[in-house]
């Protein structure tokens, strides 16, 4: 199976619409959560990242090539609460940030499979 590789623009114009729209969901304001929302918000954590980090495979599925751009979204990730800390209507912790990096981990491990063993066509 081979599995054309993304074009590098469509590829990094995906990524800066995903920076986006995490901006926009990590920074307007939220509601108050109740316990059972506050597992769901982790794993809302988690779903996010790992899409990115799915995306980082699309382009980059060796963990060499791939790791400085995980590496920077897991900054981002950490960036993030430290803003949250500044806004009123946020807050900040810790358990986001982690489920932040085991998102992009997760996302990136189970879709790198599917195009680390084909080779990208041009």
């Amino acid at each position: 199976m081979n599995v054309p590789a993304p074009d590098p623009r469509l590829w990094l114009g995906g990524l800066l619409l995903w920076i986006c729209g995490a901006a926009w969901l990590l920074f307007t304001p939220a509601p108050e959560l109740s316990t059972s929302s506050a597992y769901n918000d982790k794993l809302g954590h988690l779903a996010l990242f790992a899409l990115a980090g799915g995306w980082i495979a699309w382009r980059q599925p060796r963990w060499h090539s791939a790791w400085p751009w995980l590496l920077a979204l897991l900054g981002f990730a950490l960036i993030s609460e430290l803003v949250q800390l500044q806004l009123p209507t946020r807050s900040a912790e810790w358990a986001d940030g982690i489920a932040d990096g085991l998102g992009l981990v997760l996302g990136f491990t189970l879709v790198r499979p599917l195009f680390r063993s084909a080779e990208h066509v041009t």
